[in-house]
């Protein structure tokens, strides 16, 4: 049944653009967000042994769900409007390696999506910007030290559409 009720949040509120429908999206990718947690902690539990790197890769998706379900629970963190521009913060944590905070930014007055930015970087970690292939309209998280780490993919254009990879 949730799944419905989120299938039609997203359809019923992509055509339009007014501050009710993108806060409703937001609130509908977070609702997703948290059935996407429950979907992995019953794959954990399921699963026997889990190959390191598949288990590294879904603690990485984990953590991205989590960050899209805080826009409903820490409303007061994730969501932020100025005179100018209402602001969506992805925050994920890296423990004592700080945090990231992915922020897609709207206009204030038309709910226009307007861009997105970086706020915060964990330690050790960057930022790439692939050219001329199919991620150039992504950045990509990626960590110095690690190279196995796996990547967090975000969109420039579509703040639903991120993902991880490993490499």
């Amino acid at each position: 049944m949730k799944k419905i009720i989120i299938a039609l949040f997203i359809f019923c509120f992509f055509s339009t653009a007014l501050a009710q429908d993108v806060d409703l999206l937001w609130k509908a990718r977070a609702l997703q967000g948290l059935e996407n947690l429950k979907k992995m902690e019953k794959q954990l539990n399921s699963e026997k042994q889990v190959k390191n790197d598949d288990l590294e890769k879904l603690k990485y998706e984990a953590m991205l769900e989590a960050a899209y379900a805080m826009i409903i629970g820490e409303p007061e963190t994730t969501v932020k409007k100025t005179s100018l521009v209402a602001a969506y913060h992805l925050i994920i944590s890296f423990g004592d390696d700080g945090m990231l905070d992915v922020v897609y930014l709207y206009d204030i007055k038309t709910y226009k999506y307007i861009s997105m930015r970086v706020d915060k970087i964990p330690k050790n970690r960057g930022i790439v910007f692939l050219q001329n292939n199919k991620y150039c309209d992504f950045i990509t998280v990626v960590n110095y030290l690690d190279t196995k780490d796996p990547l967090l993919i975000f969109s420039k254009n579509d703040p639903f559409n991120a993902s991880v990879m490993q490499h």
